[in-house]
């Protein structure tokens, strides 16, 4: 037979986990922004491939909805990768590839390495943490 405390423990406050449920927000917070600078960099590794083959005349324009179906067949789950989002992804990095702007924000992430210059011809480099837009007060704008 199960006894009941006579004295229960008194409840401590909700305001008094504030503490901790601010660690975890914030952790929560820095691994969304580090899947989505991930997936950034990605993109534009894929698009700087693609724009590099199909200049270099090793893939012709038809090649990318080979890889779009491509994609589709061997990661059925896979996301994003879809024939149009391709031609999206490659329009984007041929018109940022050479933008100071686009070089601003890349060059400048907070815990990016970079040990050459380098970062500029071959675009993101791997982040341990997230890039921040460029602020008004650095001279570029965010858009």
């Amino acid at each position: 037979m199960r006894t009941t405390n006579p004295n229960p423990p008194a409840l401590v406050p909700q305001a008094d986990f504030d503490d901790i449920t601010e660690l975890i927000s914030a952790a929560r917070q820095r691994a969304v922004q580090a899947v989505n600078t991930t997936l950034i960099e990605l993109y534009w590794q894929v698009d700087q491939t693609i724009s590099r083959k199909i200049g270099q005349a090793q893939w012709g324009d038809g090649v990318v909805a080979q890889l779009g179906g491509h994609l589709a067949r061997i990661q059925p789950g896979l996301r994003g990768f879809t024939r149009a989002n391709l031609f999206r992804m490659r329009q984007f990095y041929e018109a940022y590839h050479d933008d100071e702007k686009s070089h601003h924000w890349r060059d400048n992430c907070p815990g990016r390495t970079t040990s050459s210059s380098s970062t500029r011809a071959n675009g993101p480099k791997s982040a341990s943490s997230t890039c921040a837009r460029p602020s008004a007060s650095s001279g570029a704008s965010a858009s």
